[in-house]
């Protein structure tokens, strides 16, 4: 679920803890648990533990939705589990769509997690002083807001993210592009969001955290993104190439494997053809990843 190993206890005591009262939360842990034993299990049944899993799925929403309309002391901290819960159970069926599926529908289902990053984060405002002092407190020690990396990243993503913040912040100097799709009216939105992207890469201390960062970067960019993402705006989704590329950095956490790839690979075909050459860098990335990760199976390799 992460790799800060003060959160484990908080996954593998408080978290269970909780859902033995509040059945939403049980069957989110059940849903996760099926989608997990698909991925250990043999080809013949994994469809059963899809089934499963998305019954129980059905069945968590269907009791955490509502209690969405009134956060109170005694349910904020199981809706707070869930709402994280959630990120690895959306990630898992992601990670497992036919390879056949439409690429606006792959995307699609990325955006959807993005507006759950962002529900959790209503969660952890509007409860953010009982949840302060309960067993979920862990997920609340977040500093301060994140501000752009890029003048510390390791040499490759700064390179590359620096590029496009570059190529974007000189919009206005191409008509072409930004009189067609009114790319000028949303360059903060996009500067925004490339810069809060810098701290899902790593720096050149190698010992720096990045995936609370990574997972979080929808909430940091909000709404306005993701309403560009939903509208195909296509420099916003030349912003989510990059960010799959993050994403495939940590494919070796089960729900997240092949995520990263082919969303990298399916907004590549849903691109306008001036827009392609903005996407290599990602599409470069993920494809070295693939090869490093058949190296790591057969005993080297790494993550970046």
């Amino acid at each position: 679920m992460g790799d800060r190993h003060e959160v484990f206890p908080m996954w593998q005591v408080t978290v269970p803890s909780l859902a033995f009262n509040q059945p939403f939360l049980r069957h989110g842990l059940l849903a996760l648990a099926a989608m997990h034993i698909r991925y250990t299990s043999p080809v013949p049944r994994q469809t059963k533990y899809l089934d499963l899993a998305s019954q129980h799925q059905e069945r968590a929403l269907e009791g955490y939705i509502p209690q969405l309309e009134s956060i109170t002391p005694e349910n904020c901290h199981s809706l707070l589990a869930f709402s994280a819960l959630l990120l690895a159970i959306q990630h898992s069926f992601i990670s497992v769509l036919d390879s056949a599926i439409d690429s606006h529908e792959h995307v699609a289902e990325v955006i959807s997690v993005f507006e759950y990053v962002i529900g959790a984060t209503v969660i952890a405002f509007e409860g953010e002083v009982w949840l302060r002092q309960g067993g979920m407190k862990p997920l609340m020690e977040r500093g301060t807001e994140p501000q752009s990396l890029l003048p510390i990243l390791a040499e490759d993503p700064r390179n590359a993210l620096g590029s496009l913040l570059s190529y974007v912040r000189h919009l206005g100097e191409k008509p072409g592009l930004s009189s067609a799709r009114g790319t000028t009216a949303h360059m903060p939105i996009y500067v925004r969001s490339i810069e809060m992207l810098t701290n899902a890469f790593p720096t050149e201390d190698s010992e720096r955290r990045m995936f609370d960062d990574m997972i979080g970067w929808p909430h940091y960019v909000g709404a306005d993104l993701v309403r560009l993402l939903r509208a195909q705006d296509q420099m916003a989704l030349v912003i989510l190439a990059q960010y799959g590329v993050a994403l495939d950095a940590f494919r070796d956490i089960w729900w997240l494997e092949g995520v990263g790839a082919r969303l990298v690979h399916g907004i590549a075909r849903m691109l306008a053809v001036e827009f392609i050459p903005l996407v290599q860098w990602p599409l470069d990335k993920v494809s070295i990843g693939a090869s490093m990760q058949h190296m790591y199976i057969m005993g080297g390799g790494g993550i970046w």
